[in-house]
């Protein structure tokens, strides 16, 4: 092989590598972060592996404590659901280190914690395999190992989830279908009204298997179903996002209007559809701290 062959496959290499990672929406500064290292606040994120009956394969659970955490007090817990799964969590599953960029654990003295999944997380159970159960996984599995190993409000009202894109409609579901369970959830940049002619022929068909399962989750139909279970109450649902589809959250807004649900929206942080775009730090004071500057529905 002459220098001119080698110099003309190095290159179509590096392009390829080039473009593979613009594809993937691999950021410079997770690049960055693989090659500089974990900074001293990130090497204090836990990463505990459990394995579920509800998963294929085991997943892990990080977890982030406040500088000055006191195992006598108990605390909330905020979930920073991903919105792919674990074989792709180098690149994607960056939530945790925008905690740690807000510094949220200190600034709210709140216990954080992100789960992986073994599957494309849609936050369902598949109607037939019993491996593919992440809506239980993520109630049964990961709940209650952060309840049992950790000093936390183990109720509704210590519990907040905060997800984008898949993971956004994945608060929002897990919200509706189980309000007993959580305090407040906030969805950034989801697909909250998407039908199940565009899971068929797709990968999602594989996570939620039959139409009749796409409806358990289905948001409209849970508004329709749960709406009064929140009308009477202070907001709950915090609705924000720009980047993918902006007259699609509007709308969204109007739908929970339609049902008479309180909820924050914020649709005036023109951000990426990305964790680390600088819409989080806004984010979760809506979720966890003054939400007085949001359009309070």
């Amino acid at each position: 092989m002459t220098r001119r062959t080698r110099l003309i496959l190095y290159s179509v290499f590096a392009l390829t590598l080039f473009g593979w990672l613009l594809l993937s929406s691999v950021s410079w500064r997770m690049l960055l972060k693989a090659v500089t290292g974990p900074s001293a606040a990130e090497c204090k994120i836990q990463e505990i592996t459990i394995s579920s009956p509800h998963q294929h394969s085991p997943t892990k659970l990080r977890v982030l404590l406040p500088d000055d955490f006191d195992p006598a007090r108990r605390y909330p817990v905020l979930y920073v659901l991903p919105p792919v799964p674990a074989s792709l969590d180098p690149w994607w599953n960056s939530g945790m280190m925008e905690i740690v960029k807000y510094d949220v654990a200190n600034r709210y003295h709140i216990i954080c914690v992100a789960p992986t999944f073994s599957h494309m997380p849609w936050y369902v159970d598949h109607p037939t395999d019993p491996r593919i159960a992440q809506e239980t996984y993520f109630l049964k599995s990961v709940i209650p190992y952060i309840d049992e190993h950790f000093p936390t409000v183990a109720e509704g009202r210590g519990r907040y989830l905060i997800g984008y894109s898949k993971s956004g409609t994945g608060a929002f579901s897990l919200m509706l279908r189980h309000p007993q369970l959580f305090a407040k959830a906030l969805s950034w940049d989801a697909p909250l009204k998407f039908d199940f002619t565009e899971v068929i022929g797709s990968d999602l068909k594989r996570i939620y298997g039959t139409e009749e399962n796409f409806l358990k989750y289905h948001i409209p139909a849970l508004l329709r179903e749960r709406a009064h279970l929140f009308r009477n109450g202070p907001p709950r649902f915090v609705l924000m996002g720009y980047s993918e589809n902006p007259d699609a959250i509007a709308t969204d807004h109007l739908m929970f209007n339609d049902f008479g649900v309180p909820h924050i929206y914020d649709n005036s942080v023109r951000a990426a559809h990305q964790w680390h775009s600088g819409w989080f730090g806004t984010a979760v004071g809506y979720l966890l701290g003054d939400d007085r500057s949001g359009n309070r529905q």
